[in-house]
């Protein structure tokens, strides 16, 4: 009974005492007990909620009017690259890069190796700026998901001169509490009008549109769109975050996800057909994995800067130094020929177009 009744974990109660009775004998099925304790706990959700059932919501106020912010079709066009180290940024920018997006969840730190691994660890190995410059030289990328104790980690040092990716609420809220500048990154799912207007009014700067839209949504949105407009085109894209490490399955874990020797090498997961997508872990435990096929909309840059595209973004994450100059170079003079004449460049074999020509029903 304690173990079935006490499976309370995706509810927001917990049992702080027991006090069981069985007649002798007795015996139900589990499934009995899992129906009677989602039985109890509905009937007490329904008490505790009636007295707030027919209470009165008052009309919500008039919304101020938007910021008068350019259109996506008059922003500059530029490539953003979304790194996972100093090392990777300064190398984008030398490949044409003109904005580094710094994803230091996903960083590993090389000091930390040697670090006592006696206890759990959350430190960050933020890269700074140049000596004497007040101007950080890239714009933090901030993670899907984090708890509230993640958080302090990730946005130490917040303020005016820091720049974020917000891809949750809450980062957003911390951004303005802070005076950080922020764009609203791809995880927020941005596909409509609505979306973009409460964002611009929150104090966006920048929207990430999320992959799952088709061109005709594109071009449907940019004409009115009160901010810029990013959209990745080459790298590989991020399908799931599990909070569990699958990393343990290899053995023992001391819990320092920062000093962890299995986090620098390349991991792989294979489905049945055959296709391996690529798994990473996080300075907090957990699991990323990526597409087996790497995504290239380089090719449909042109178009992509008609409909109202402002910056073209190549995820590198996972890029080696090699591979990762090569595609910056590549992104960079697909925009310079788009600007110049309207040329494109050929799609590369054994790469996905991802949503663009094809919804995702």
């Amino acid at each position: 009974v304690r173990e079935h009744i006490g499976r309370v974990g995706t509810t927001p109660f917990s049992i702080a005492d027991w006090d069981i009775t069985l007649d002798e004998g007795v015996g139900l099925s589990f499934s009995v007990l899992h129906k009677l304790r989602a039985e109890a706990l509905g009937q007490l959700t329904e008490r505790l909620l009636k007295p707030w059932r027919e209470r009165l919501v008052k009309p919500m106020r008039a919304l101020p009017p938007l910021p008068k912010l350019a259109s996506a079709r008059r922003g500059l066009p530029l490539i953003g690259v979304i790194v996972a180290d100093a090392h990777a940024a300064t190398l984008a920018r030398k490949a044409g890069a003109d904005r580094i997006y710094l994803n230091e969840t996903l960083t590993v730190d090389s000091t930390a190796a040697s670090a006592s691994a006696a206890s759990p660890t959350r430190s960050s190995s933020r890269a700074s700026a140049p000596a004497g410059s007040s101007v950080r030289p890239h714009t933090i990328y901030l993670p899907a998901i984090a708890h509230d104790d993640d958080l302090p980690v990730l946005t130490s040092g917040l303020g005016p001169q820091t720049p974020i990716v917000a891809n949750q609420l809450a980062e957003i809220t911390l951004a303005q509490q802070a005076g950080a500048p922020f764009e609203a990154g791809p995880s927020l799912g941005i596909c409509n009008s609505d979306t973009l207007a409460l964002l611009a009014r929150a104090g966006a700067t920048q929207a990430w549109l999320s992959p799952e839209l088709v061109r005709a949504d594109i071009e449907a949105l940019s004409p009115t769109a009160p901010l810029l407009l990013a959209l990745t085109i080459a790298g590989r894209q991020e399908l799931m975050v599990t909070e569990h490490c699958l990393l343990m399955a290899k053995g023992p874990c001391n819990q320092n996800c920062d000093s962890c020797s299995r986090r620098r090498s390349e991991h792989l997961l294979e489905d049945r057909k055959g296709y391996r997508f690529p798994l990473r872990t996080d300075r907090f435990g957990r699991s990323h994995l990526y597409n087996a096929v790497p995504l290239d909309l380089v090719t449909a840059v042109p178009e992509l800067l008609a409909i109202g595209i402002s910056t073209f973004v190549v995820d590198a994450t996972l890029m080696n130094a090699a591979t990762l100059k090569e595609e910056v170079a590549r992104a960079r003079r697909a925009l310079d020929l788009a600007l110049t004449n309207g040329a494109t460049l050929s799609k590369r074999e054994g790469r996905t177009s991802g949503h663009l020509y094809r919804g995702v029903l």
